[in-house]
């Protein structure tokens, strides 16, 4: 360590021993994000957000501080929330290398960990706490009149890979049981929100803090200086009768990565095995150890350590190609590159990717991206003549370069975690009343947006559903049913695994796809290369019925499959009709891009919204997958086949047919529109959506996969 660092204020409020730790490191000096943080966690007393880079050193510029305040206060107790249990004994590994030595107790806690682990906790509550939100909501429900025993020493609660939790399920239960603990604490914890890519901040801190109590401080720092390479390359068919992509990507990465370390992103199982197995192939074929190693959640997690362990150890080159399993931060070391097979599932998660590459002092991060497009000559739909895979790819690699990423839909009800931290509060103390109910989970809770008369509704569902009783007193209970469904240990958890519908065509069942979709019969989808129309929805079964639609060839997406916002498409759009150079392109995918201008520019697509043949027109509004959803969904219901094709919609009627429909829609009340969305079939979505009541379960729905306003908005100001 120089005496730049020795000279550091914030250096010098950490204890001894973990100054002396730090000089043990041999850093040479403490990173910008570890200056600013330690000021602010060398004592407790006000939230805080970091944000910075993957392998920035958010991990210590919390936990510095925080061990030098149990080591000046023994009696202290840290929650460390981790999204993943992968991460919990990564975090655990490095978090017991410092505070083993100072006989600071770090606690892993998880499914998998023994209970013998876990007795440290009853015995003495201080130390370093990591655990999953479902593990801590496990601690509710079976030890619930112990909690203020077991928290009343906390300190601290630290939220690992905050943007994981943000506008999700999990985070919503998180956020509640957050505020159980000070509830139950009767005053105020710290919360520290780590993430690697925020965007809006203001949203950042609305999760901190829902009911915005306090105004968490924040630090934030950027990749400045850092150098990023990129290069975009646009893969093509070597002849029409084979698509050989996953082969020609495998070449070009066998021949670019054997003997380095990287991850390889495509965009699904399927491909990872494909890539995987053509590259294992490759090197068999040269005489060479093998360096390529698959990682999704369906191999054991032996497999998947070891496959870590390869790229960690550096006594050889490996290369593993992975689904969104080692997207969060794993500690796999620095990897020289990313490879992205298609577009990302999102602007952040490729963020979140890219992170992982140019750790080490001085090193770019690199991106190797691909795109799909067709042969020149095979070209047959719009979105192949303006390069809709390649534009989509450049989009968010321009996005994240402008340091933009998602923001949750702020229209999100969570209403089935709602009905789970109900049936979790009850548990926790033997009952309670409504307002009780009211005051702790919606009114000063993470659903305070929830009204007073669908919070009343719930309740009536889950009485009628025997889950719940009222006494004579007032007090509700959980009814033997609900006692039931609180012993079994999925009740922990307050996602479901994404449900699959199975398409089924003259008996026979042709592939699936997830159910976030609206489905609805009369409905139009793309699968396999086709256009089909739903003529059956089975629930019980998960089967769509299906038949063939009219229309030839179908767009062929490379992309994750993931609905897209406005922002995204708006981008493509600004790419498409701008003369500016994109540098990182390779020779083929510059030229893709200029044929694509080019052919956007001669059919008029910079001055006209809709393109008509005949009977069949397609809607260029670059809109996202809500309005594009939302207007297909309400055509059909129209008897107008309409098909979200990404950048644009397809639609097949008389020219005066679809223009009177559009002008009525976009005139249409909403409750003409609730009566179009009740054709839906698939309003259970998430775990408890069953029990919700049907009023509330329809704008759930609505207000999360489909924007009616901004349609009726978008339609307006075109037509």
């Amino acid at each position: 360590m120089n005496s730049q660092t020795s000279r550091s204020n914030s250096f010098e409020l950490l204890h001894p021993v973990i100054k002396k730790w730090v000089w043990q490191q041999k850093w040479c000096s403490l990173r910008e994000v570890q200056e600013r943080a330690i000021p602010y966690l060398i004592n407790p007393n006000n939230d805080l957000i970091i944000s910075a880079s993957t392998a920035g050193g958010k991990t210590e510029a919390a936990f510095l501080p925080i061990i030098s305040y149990i080591l000046d206060n023994p009696k202290s107790l840290v929650l460390y929330v981790s999204p993943l249990k992968a991460l919990i004994n990564d975090q655990y590994t490095r978090l017991s290398g410092i505070c083993d030595p100072l006989e600071i107790q770090v606690i892993p806690w998880h499914g998998d960990i023994s209970q013998g682990k876990k007795q440290g906790l009853w015995k003495d509550p201080t130390g370093i706490v990591i655990i999953t939100p479902e593990s801590l909501e496990a601690l509710f429900v079976n030890k619930g009149s112990f909690i203020p025993s077991i928290f009343k020493n906390l300190k601290y609660i630290v939220i690992d890979e905050m943007h994981a939790f943000i506008g999700t399920e999990r985070g919503k239960q998180l956020q509640s049981l957050m505020h159980r603990i000070d509830f139950v604490l009767k005053h105020k914890t710290p919360r520290i929100g780590l993430s690697a890519t925020l965007g809006d901040m203001s949203l950042a801190s609305d999760y901190l803090r829902p009911d915005k109590s306090s105004n968490p401080d924040i630090i934030q720092t950027g990749d400045k200086g850092k150098k990023l390479k990129v290069l975009l390359s646009a893969i093509q068919p070597t002849t029409s009768e084979q698509d050989d992509a996953i082969e020609q990507i495998g070449k070009i990465l066998f021949d670019k990565l054997y003997d380095s370390d990287n991850l390889v992103f495509p965009n699904s199982r399927k491909k990872v095995e494909q890539l995987s197995s053509y590259l294992a192939d490759m090197c068999e074929e040269h005489n060479l150890p093998n360096h390529f190693f698959p990682h999704h959640g369906s191999l054991s997690a032996v497999i998947r350590e070891d496959a870590e362990a390869k790229v960690k150890s550096k006594t050889s080159h490996a290369t593993i190609i992975a689904t969104t399993t080692l997207e969060l931060g794993i500690d796999i070391g620095s990897v020289k590159s990313i490879v992205q097979v298609g577009s990302p599932p999102s602007v952040a998660s490729l963020k979140q990717r890219l992170g992982r590459s140019g750790r080490t002092v001085n090193e770019p991060s690199i991106l190797r991206s691909f795109s799909k497009e067709p042969k020149d000559e095979d070209r047959a739909d719009l979105s192949e003549y303006i390069a809709q895979n390649t534009l989509e790819n450049i989009a968010m690699i321009e996005l994240m370069i402008d340091g933009w990423v998602e923001p949750p839909n702020p229209n999100y009800m969570h209403l089935s975690t709602l009905i789970q931290q109900i049936l979790s509060t009850l548990s926790q103390f033997g009952g309670a009343s409504i307002a009780s109910l009211w005051t702790i989970l919606v009114e000063k809770g993470a659903f305070n947006y929830v009204k007073k008369d669908d919070f009343v509704e719930i309740l009536k569902s889950l009485n009628e559903n025997e889950l719940i009783f009222q006494d004579g007193a007032k007090t509700v209970h959980l009814a033997p049913k609900g006692e039931s469904v609180m012993n079994h240990y999925t009740f922990y958890t307050a996602f479901i695994t994404e449900k699959e519908f199975k398409i089924v065509h003259n008996g026979t069942v042709i592939g699936s796809i997830p159910s976030d979709k609206p489905l609805a019969e009369g409905s139009f989808i793309i699968f396999a290369g086709r256009k089909w129309v739903i003529t059956r929805v089975e629930l019980e079964n998960l089967i769509i019925v299906v038949n063939p639609a009219q229309g030839g060839k179908v767009p062929d997406f490379d992309g994750s499959g993931c609905a897209l916002g406005g922002a995204i498409r708006q981008k493509m759009k600004e790419v498409l009709f701008s003369t500016r150079d994109i540098p990182y392109l390779d020779q083929n995918a510059s030229r893709i891009l200029n044929d694509a201008r080019k052919y956007a520019s001669e059919s008029g697509l910079d001055k006209n919204t809709m393109i008509s043949n005949g009977n069949t027109h397609l809607i260029v509004g670059w809109q996202g997958d809500r309005i594009n959803n939302t207007l297909t969904m309400i055509l059909s219901s129209m008897s107008i086949e309409a098909l979200n094709c990404g950048c644009y919609i397809e639609i097949r009627t008389k020219q005066d047919v679809l223009m009177y429909a559009l002008a009525q829609i976009s005139k249409m009340p909403e409750s003409e529109f609730k009566n179009i969305t009740s054709n839906i079939k698939n309003f259970d979505v998430e775990k408890w959506d069953r029990l919700v009541p049907q009023n509330l379960k329809h704008k759930s729905y609505c207000d999360t996969y489909l924007d009616f306003g901004g349609t009726k908005q978008w339609l307006k100001s075109w037509l």
